[in-house]
């Protein structure tokens, strides 16, 4: 058994039954391709390294550059770890555990303090995450709430937002980057990517509610409405976007990320169902003598934008 660069590997297919039995996720490798030179994030990076026995590849974990905004009020580059994949027929034989070490030397190689994951709790690799120096960064507070309807027909009273028919990325930074002041985290953006992220989650700008001092991004299917995102720089704000959601709901109101205290406050207000505490968590392990608190402090903010 070999490790290669995800560059390295002749037989990228072979990739398709190793994500898919991990996460149901199926792609070719061209989609795989494309997704690769539009994220930043995977430019110029080895994408992953992977355990081939033979022509196929057993076991898999990405590694990409992110930046993340410190205490001091710098850009610090970290590392994310992504992906982290072994077939079933090849289980307890530290395939990933090796794969790790090999993510862990890229990321001290480029000097990062720190590297990030995305996991749950009740996943067996999160005790194998633990073993490895990761604590837990961030869970995530969520919130829920019953659409209930009149019966009948009747029409839904519009409440005037900024509707256009291409994104107003200018816009929505200027909202994002005044939401962000202060908080650390996940939280270094631009418009390459947020047009990234639109593509990647299938985004239109009907997703997209835009007022003056706020904005919010949903996803609809089979009547739930799921908020991605919510940026709003006052409670009044923050209401008036979710009264526009309400609106669009027609049963499951549900925010599974929610880590601005502001936007947690008014869910409360509104009589949302809140929940603290979530199985789903961002983990950090410092890659030198580095404490994570001291560099971040007691809040590490993200969205589920920032998912990787």
């Amino acid at each position: 058994m070999k490790i290669l660069t995800y560059h390295e590997l002749d037989e990228k297919e072979t990739l398709i039954p190793l994500m898919d039995q991990a996460f149901r996720w199926i792609f070719t490798p061209e989609q795989l391709e494309r997704n690769i030179k539009k994220d930043a994030r995977l430019r110029g990076t080895p994408v992953g390294y992977a355990a081939v026995e033979g022509s196929r590849v057993v076991g898999f974990v990405g590694v990409m550059d992110l930046r993340t905004r410190n205490l001091e009020g710098e850009t610090e580059p970290v590392g994310g770890v992504w992906g982290v994949a072994t077939l079933p027929s090849h289980v307890k034989k530290k395939i990933a555990t090796n794969l790790m070490k090999k993510a862990h030397e890229y990321f001290r190689e480029k000097g990062y303090r720190f590297a990030f994951l995305c996991t749950s709790r009740v996943i067996v690799a999160y005790a194998l995450y633990r073993k490895f120096g990761y604590i837990d960064a961030a869970s995530f507070p969520s919130a829920y709430k019953l659409v209930t309807k009149p019966k009948g027909k009747h029409k839904t009273k519009h409440v005037a937002g900024k509707k256009t028919a291409s994104l107003d990325w200018n816009k929505i930074l200027e909202i994002y980057n005044k939401f962000s002041i202060g908080k650390t985290g996940l939280v270094i953006r631009d418009k390459q990517y947020l047009e990234m992220v639109r593509k990647r989650e299938h985004l239109r700008s009907a997703n997209f509610i835009v007022l003056e001092d706020g904005y919010a991004v949903f996803k609809k299917n089979r009547g739930i409405l799921e908020v991605v995102e919510i940026a709003a720089n006052s409670k009044e704000t923050t209401k008036k976007l979710l009264a526009m959601l309400e609106a669009k709901a027609k049963t499951v109101i549900c925010d599974r990320m929610v880590l601005d205290s502001i936007t947690f406050d008014v869910y409360k207000a509104l009589g949302y169902h809140v929940e603290r505490e979530s199985h789903d968590l961002i983990m950090a392990a410092p890659l030198e003598n580095a404490e994570f608190k001291q560099v971040y402090g007691d809040k590490f903010h993200m969205t589920n934008l920032d998912m990787f």
